[in-house]
């Protein structure tokens, strides 16, 4: 239950704005044949204009209506159908599904005749590297362990584990119904981000054995730490904010203690599980190709080839792929309406998947023909931009489709869209590498070298 508390009115152009409060609010409750509350309307009424030294007299009223709605139905009057199912709605998502395939399936035809034709003529002379340039002259570093292999590692555990949860979390939203239950989807996360944290270890653990990395302790320790350490200092800024206001958006102590039990009895422990498990099951070198002992030098590449470039630009089309959806979200969680569309959730899902995969692709391509096997990094940063291009949209939209004003609310909403944007920058860079790792493994497992 929401209304208006107050408001400003604009007489002239050469006054100030007005400032009223309502002083009478008319509640209507409705209960049906089993006396059961199904509804409740509160109408603000007689706005009285606020003036220093005048008294203001508050005064309510109750009016009970008998309802045919049922106890479980309560909560439909409340889904707006004319906004999230609007014309614009479908044909955006449908045109962006559109987009897409037309985009993939032009990436895999251009790819795939152009590596067809390469693949031929370097099949037929495997042994001459001599006139040979782009990807082929790169063999023995591309598999070379990237820089902060303790970082990366930890990185694409925390975002594999949340493409997952991503995916669970809009199943049981289709089956179920999270709009009737307050905090419903924030406890859901917390609780299944715990029991699949076997997840992250094993694929964070899998991926820095393969390197043959030494320090898988540290490595665990910051995977486990990676998502919860960044969500627990936001949190505790804005729970401090929260106490200094007096608001009763203030965490209970005791959740708190609840939240760090969780995370040092089931998170911790199953994250290192999960990477003991990856270091004997898949810890092991497996790449196609060679590493050379010696890096091989680098050379210049033009600036719309440099690797912060890259990452710039490709973050743009899958921004644009979920940017519709965004919208709708972030209007449902800041301007009381309930999201229930979780269809239309899923397939911009599954477009993000293949825009991250297909981006973090091309450019690991243009990359690799510009003779610079540093690819590790720039295809998880290609697709992690996304999330810095939805938090620069969180700001337009805090500053043109909201009301919020002041500190408090200020700092609240950054901030969970710093957490939101963090948590979607994880997961679609891991979609980008793992996409782009594939790639890399079945372009050079097809060559014959030496």
């Amino acid at each position: 239950m929401w209304a208006m508390v107050g408001g400003t009115a604009q007489e002239s152009s050469i006054h100030q704005p007005t400032k009223y409060i309502y002083t009478h609010q008319a509640i209507v409750i409705g209960y049906n044949d089993k006396n059961e509350i199904v509804q409740v309307d509160l109408t603000p009424q007689d706005p009285q204009q606020i003036r220093a030294g005048f008294p203001i007299v508050f005064t309510y009223s109750v009016h009970w209506s008998p309802s045919e709605v049922k106890y479980e139905q309560r909560f439909r009057r409340y889904l707006e159908h004319t906004f999230f199912e609007h014309k614009i709605h479908w044909f955006s998502i449908f045109h962006s599904f559109l987009l897409v395939l037309f985009l993939a399936g032009m990436v895999f035809l251009i790819l795939m005749r152009t590596l067809k034709k390469e693949l031929k003529s370097h099949v037929e002379l495997p042994s001459d590297f001599s006139d040979e340039s782009g990807w082929k002259q790169v063999h023995g570093d591309v598999f070379r362990a990237p820089s902060n292999l303790t970082l990366l590692s930890a990185c694409l555990g925390t975002g594999f584990q949340i493409i997952f949860l991503v995916l669970l979390l809009i199943f049981m939203a289709t089956i179920g119904a999270y709009y009737d239950s307050r905090g419903a989807v924030l406890t859901t996360f917390i609780i299944t981000h715990a029991l699949t944290s076997t997840l992250s270890g094993y694929q964070s653990g899998s991926y820095y054995s393969q390197h043959k990395g030494k320090r898988w302790i540290r490595t665990a320790f910051l995977t486990a730490f990676l998502l919860p350490g960044v969500c627990f200092f936001v949190g505790l800024a804005l729970n401090t904010f929260a106490l200094f206001y007096a608001s009763s958006q203030v965490v209970p102590f005791l959740t708190i203690l609840s939240i760090f039990a969780l995370f040092f009895v089931i998170t911790l422990p199953l994250v290192f599980v999960g990477t003991i498990a990856a270091r004997r099951i898949s810890g092991k070198p497996n790449f196609p190709c060679r590493i050379n002992i010696l890096r091989r030098p680098i050379p210049s590449a033009p600036w719309y080839l440099k690797r912060w470039f890259l990452i710039i630009v490709g973050g743009l089309l899958p921004f644009g792929s979920i940017f519709i959806e965004t919208y709708f979200i972030f209007t449902s969680v800041w301007s009381y309406k309930y999201y229930y569309v979780y269809g239309f959730t899923f397939m911009i899902y599954l477009i993000l998947v293949v825009v991250c995969a297909c981006v973090s692709i091309v450019v690991t391509y243009f990359l690799l023909n510009a003779e610079d096997y540093r690819w590790a990094w720039t295809s998880f940063l290609t697709s992690a931009s996304t999330g810095l291009y939805v938090f620069l949209y969180s700001i337009y939209f805090y500053m043109y489709k909201t009301k919020m004003h002041g500190l408090f609310q200020m700092v609240y909403y950054f901030g969970y869209s710093t957490m939101i944007s963090f948590g979607l920058a994880v997961m679609c860079g891991s979609l980008g590498f793992l996409g782009t790792r594939i790639f890399i493994r079945t372009l050079y497992k097809n060559v014959k070298l030496d």
